[in-house]
């Protein structure tokens, strides 16, 4: 699927996406952290995506153990949206 989105010249933000829950999958939390952190930078125009992000990179913080990390990106969810209840 990469292959083909790369081939068709996807949006850069939607191979980053599919690349870091990719290394979710596979349990590879830092390389999943640094897609997603790579791509939370892009993602701020876009707000639903955005909040995903941050709940994606909140998940990966807690399977590494880094509770502050987690709780970091949990709040920028929280943030931009109070009532978001999966962040709260």
């Amino acid at each position: 699927i990469l292959r083909r989105l790369e081939a068709r010249k996807a949006p850069p933000t939607e191979v980053k996406y599919l690349k870091a829950r990719i290394a979710m999958r596979q349990e590879k939390w830092a390389e999943a952290v640094g897609l997603l952190d790579a791509l939370r930078a892009e993602a701020t125009a876009l707000p639903g995506l955005e909040a995903q992000v941050n709940l994606l990179l909140a998940s990966c913080h807690e399977r590494t153990g880094d509770a502050a990390a987690a709780e970091r990106a949990y709040q920028r969810v929280t943030t931009a949206d109070p009532a978001h209840a999966p962040a709260r």
